[in-house]
């Protein structure tokens, strides 16, 4: 919806379009994030308001594959979902696995149970994300995910050129961080990115880990969707598609398939194995991923 929409408005006529390996030389926005980056840490909570400032918390950790996965701890989803990644790693799947047609529905099958096991629909607020994935040279790992509680929130632009948040429910969001590194080489491959709900965060871990795909190949990968209901919706306006079998396998879960409504929640993610970096920035929601 994203990505349509930036083509009708024929933004890239006035921005120019961005090539794979292009190199931006934005001086005034590179000073800036140095004068930033620059700022000690102390000075910069000051610009922070005390209803705003950040609270710590211990992650949580889940040996899965011979990776090491940390999510936040309650009350965020993530202790849920690494009960929903333990179910999963019972079944012992292996890469070959990933290619059975019945592979996909035992895993939205175990998803979809823990969702219902936990009443996730009515303990979390799933809204709207967008997420940030950052790694830098000194191999620091930041992983943000942020979001509306609804689709345009208020609905109306203040007159600073932003949309104001609506809270109108009193429950935490779906929102998941990520952070995996190799549980038995520190040099070894660290991935940082994040997810909307659970059900994106499991299926991008399995494609990571059991699977073994490639960061490009798990982002872009087809997709189901827990919804608010408990039924299984797909997505229709993204390629590529699950194929016809693997979609008679998830009908069986659901009463009627949908497909699950636009816009898609993206997921970002940046990939380090010893000094070599990738990353990539889903299509779904047309970003760009970038190096400074």
């Amino acid at each position: 919806m994203l990505v349509q929409a930036v083509r009708r408005a024929k933004v890239e006529d006035l921005y120019g379009h961005l090539e794979a390996g292009q190199l931006l030389q934005l001086e005034t926005l590179s000073n800036t994030l140095e004068r930033i980056a620059n700022i000690p840490e102390k000075e910069l909570y000051a610009f922070i308001t005390t209803s705003n400032q950040p609270s710590y918390s211990q992650a949580l950790k889940l040996t899965f594959n011979d990776y090491d996965v940390y999510v936040p701890d309650s009350p965020s989803i993530g202790p849920i979902f690494l009960t929903n990644l333990q179910q999963l790693q019972n079944f012992n799947f292996t890469k070959t696995d990933t290619s059975r047609t019945e592979y996909v529905y035992r895993v939205a099958e175990v998803t979809q149970n823990v969702y219902n096991d936990f009443n996730v629909s009515s303990n979390f607020h799933q809204g709207t994300s967008t997420n940030i994935a950052v790694m830098d040279l000194d191999d620091n790992y930041v992983s943000f995910t942020t979001g509306l509680y609804s689709l345009f929130g208020s609905g109306e632009i203040t007159t600073f050129g932003y949309t104001l948040n609506i809270h109108n429910k009193n429950t935490s969001c779906t929102h998941l961080p990520l952070i995996i590194t190799d549980a038995n080489a520190i040099c070894g491959r660290r991935l940082v990115l994040g997810a909307n709900d659970m059900a994106l965060a499991t299926q991008l871990i399995m494609a990571l880990l059991v699977a073994k795909n490639n960061v490009t190949a798990t982002i872009e990968a087809p997709r189901f969707h827990i919804l608010s209901n408990g039924s299984i919706g797909t997505e229709g306006f993204h390629t590529p598609l699950f194929d016809e079998d693997v979609l008679k396998y998830l009908e069986t879960l659901t009463t009627r398939p949908v497909l699950a409504p636009e816009p898609y929640m993206s997921s970002n993610i940046v990939e380090k194995i010893k000094d070599d970096l990738n990353s990539h920035s889903d299509s779904r929601g047309g970003g760009i991923a970038s190096r400074f």
